[in-house]
């Protein structure tokens, strides 16, 4: 059995233009973006060209070989940040027009054949790849995860080595100072001692304080007010505000953009040397805008230091949750830190 070249081009430029129109009745993230449409078109064509093989047809055309290139699919999607509910979408789209398309076009060729036969190659067709995709992303979500967690543990060991180890060693060296001094001296010493020791319990509970500081039940102004009541920075002003209708968003969405205001919060004060530090939540119909910002010194984006792990965190946690990150500074101009979280990807 032959199909020719024309022939499945028609077919392919058919399916695609309905699958792409109904994609676009949605808003799809699938047809919002040239590079990504022609992916799309792309897989239409792979999809159709491989079900007239899988049905027997040889197709008359010297194009390239055929590939799995399901696993590359969910690899883009993850890159781009595009929901897998999208690519069920068109995969369902492609199966309701493509199966009429192809049994007509087997028709045609003079081959009929069942139109079950003709619905199991397509849909088998289209689950193989749907299945590696959704392999492939999954792999990146996990790698993501385990980057971020990974980040968590060395900031925690950071935390306990320049917060806690270091004040309670100067703690010790004070005592075993004292036990070489007597009088007054050695008295004022073990004050010193105690006063260090003391700083390093107190270190070590704001630690604590903040591995459990998740907002649990808590909005998002409600946590990020407490952690700035909690954190006990003197010296800067804070502005928080909200607009906007607030939305319940998932816990684990809530969580990591918390967890990405604190990280920016904690930049600004560690480094910025800032008098004003601002948080703004704003809750638009397609998303929650979140700003952090502050009046610091600032910086050359260019320059961020390899090992500005803080920075990373924060991307890689937007990343996770389907959001964009974006980060302006200049020396001398402050830093604003900007993430986007669509709805759709909550």
């Amino acid at each position: 059995m032959k199909i020719e070249r024309s022939r499945l081009d028609e077919v392919v430029e058919h399916v695609f233009v309905q699958v792409r129109d109904g994609l676009a009745q949605t808003g799809s993230a699938l047809v919002a973006d040239d590079q990504v449409e022609e992916e799309l078109h792309d897989q239409v064509r792979y999809l159709i060209r491989l079900t007239f093989l899988e049905l027997g047809f040889v197709i008359e055309e010297h194009g390239s070989a055929l590939d799995d290139r399901g696993a590359g699919v969910g690899l883009a999607r993850a890159g781009q940040h595009i929901h897998p509910s999208e690519s069920l979408l068109a995969a369902r789209l492609l199966f309701a027009v493509g199966l009429p398309s192809v049994t007509d076009a087997v028709a045609a060729a003079g081959h009929p054949l069942p139109s079950d036969a003709v619905a199991l190659t397509l849909s088998g067709q289209i689950f193989r790849m749907m299945g590696a995709a959704a392999v492939a992303y999954v792999e990146v979500l996990f790698n993501r995860i385990t980057a971020v967690q990974r980040e968590e543990r060395a900031s925690i060991a950071r935390d306990l080595h320049d917060r806690v180890a270091h004040t309670l060693a100067s703690g010790l060296m004070k005592l075993d100072l004292a036990e070489t001094q007597s009088g007054a001296d050695g008295t004022a010493t073990r004050a010193d001692a105690r006063e260090l020791i003391g700083q390093a319990l107190d270190e070590a509970q704001t630690i604590a304080t903040e591995l459990r500081q998740i907002t649990t039940s808590r909005s998002l102004i409600e946590s990020v007010n407490l952690y700035l009541a909690e954190a006990e920075v003197r010296g800067i002003d804070f502005e928080v505000s909200m607009s906007g209708e607030p939305r319940v968003l998932a816990d684990a969405t809530r969580d990591q953009v918390f967890l990405i205001i604190r990280e920016a919060l904690r930049n600004s004060f560690a480094h910025a040397q800032a008098t004003r530090v601002g948080v703004r939540l704003q809750w638009d119909v397609g998303g929650l805008a979140v700003t952090v910002w502050d009046d610091g010194r600032g910086f050359s984006p260019l320059r961020i230091r390899p090992g500005a792990m803080g920075l990373v965190g924060m991307r890689e946690r937007a990343e996770l949750i389907g959001s964009t990150f974006s980060l302006e500074s200049r020396p001398g101009e402050g830093t604003r830190v900007l993430v986007e979280v669509p709805y759709a990807n909550d």
